[in-house]
């Protein structure tokens, strides 16, 4: 037993030994040292029953292919040859498992000290991978790489059932998707678009994989989805700011709508599809600016129909009365609002007051319609206010004796008609007090 552990430990010196020469002389042949010692390693953790020393012959044979950089060696060609060590050493254990797994007729067996030692290996090779192949000139390797490391990555989680392993993988399989993007010259805000895109058909195969027993991929591809996709579309948006052109911005809040629907109809639930609907009234937005439209009634219309979808689908999916009225007021002080103020400050001429009464008439059929008193009243309130303005502009420019003349015939034919039909009048309101308490 000593002679035993004596030859072990001086296998294991030699190559070492080696290694410190190496760096003492010549960097060269620091690899030869590494891979003696990884052989070493590799024996004596077989001969002894050591597994974690696997994780360590590992290390020392992927130290082998990174010294290959100090013969001229382009780093991310080391990179790749790191990463077909990883895909064998993780498919080798992975493929044994599952050997096992079949002879015992039962599901894949849980990792062992072994295994476990293989995959530490092998995660810290790929940090070293990732970092040689983003450290090089060109962008097209490094997408590979990260890729082929999010298929590993991939693959592992949808065995091992994972999910620990599914967001590294999605991670990872972004920004490789971001740097061929790079690779192939388009700018920041074109890559953050399609890239926006690409996570619908993301959304979309990750609404199939939980139906076959995978649903570690059902978060990454639903939450993950969406905050990759609003920062993607940040990034849009800064992109388009600095290139001073919307066609990007407009492509990626469209695509964002397409997700965010996607996952409405795949989640069944409602908040995704307000969010779906504010997506595409950003991106009519960003359209009409890129056509160099400034008035601000085509962007206030959208906004106010959306609102008012949204207040509708509250009250009618999810009971929100209170909010859905709140959300309604929003909706119409902002499009009466603007025209109100616009036809006051004279932009439009005669063509502004008629634009008030028709939207204010449509607010208020619209409210009688379905029964909803926040437009119905606030639709009255704003044809007054018009009747009201146009009133007050009238009597600066026409004679006072004749306008009092026409209020004071006004007030007589009013108290006439009270007179004569005060009790149906009443009744009436009555009737209509009774019919607005109904009202949503």
């Amino acid at each position: 037993r000593p002679l035993e552990w004596g030859l072990g430990a001086a296998s294991l010196i030699v190559p070492l030994l080696l290694v410190e020469q190496s760096f003492a002389g010549d960097l060269r042949f620091l690899g030869v040292g590494l891979f003696l010692a990884g052989v070493s390693l590799g024996m004596l953790g077989w001969r002894w029953r050591m597994p974690f020393l696997a994780g360590a012959a590992l290390l020392s044979w992927g130290g082998t292919i990174t010294a290959d950089v100090l013969w001229g060696t382009a780093s991310q060609d080391v990179a790749m040859g790191l990463v077909l060590l990883i895909w064998v050493q993780v498919l080798a254990a992975l493929a044994q498992r599952s050997m096992a797994a079949l002879r015992l007729q039962r599901a894949l067996v849980p990792p062992t000290e072994f295994h476990r030692a293989i995959y530490a290996a092998s995660g810290v090779s790929s940090l070293l991978a990732m970092w040689l192949s983003l450290a090089g000139p060109t962008a097209g390797p490094a997408a590979l790489l990260l890729l082929s490391l999010a298929l590993l990555s991939g693959l592992s989680a949808s065995l091992e059932r994972q999910a620990g392993l599914a967001w590294p993988s999605m991670g990872l399989g972004l920004v490789g998707c971001w740097l061929g993007l790079w690779a192939q010259g388009l700018t920041l805000d074109w890559i953050a678009a399609w890239m926006v895109l690409g996570l619908v058909g993301v959304s979309i195969v990750g609404w199939v994989l939980p139906r076959l027993g995978l649903t570690i991929w059902a978060a990454p591809t639903n939450e993950g989805a969406v905050v990759a996709a609003l920062l993607l579309t940040l990034q849009a948006g800064a992109g388009s700011a600095l290139a001073d052109e919307l066609l990007a911005l407009t492509f990626a809040l469209a695509s964002l709508g397409l997700l965010l629907t996607t996952l409405a109809v795949r989640e069944r639930q409602l908040g995704y599809a307000y969010a779906a609907g504010a997506a595409f009234v950003g991106a009519l937005f960003s359209q009409l600016a890129a056509w160099g439209l400034r008035q601000a009634q085509w962007y206030v219309l959208p906004a106010a129909i959306y609102l008012m979808a949204m207040a509708s689908g509250l009250r009618r999916f999810q009971g929100h009365r209170k909010l859905s009225q709140v959300i309604e007021t929003a909706a119409v002080a902002m499009l009466l609002g603007l025209t109100f103020v616009q036809a006051i400050r004279g932009e439009h001429g005669i063509f502004g007051a008629l634009l008030l009464f028709g939207e204010a008439l449509i607010v208020v059929s619209y409210g009688m319609l379905t029964r909803l008193r926040v437009p119905f009243i606030g639709g009255i309130s704003f044809f007054v206010a018009g009747v009201l303005w146009m009133t007050f502009t009238t009597a600066r420019i026409t004679n006072q004796w004749l306008l009092f003349g026409i209020v004071g015939l006004l007030m007589i034919v009013t108290y006439v008609i009270l007179e004569r039909y005060q009790e149906r009048l009443v009744r009436a309101g009555r009737l209509w007090m009774d019919q607005l308490r109904t009202w949503g």
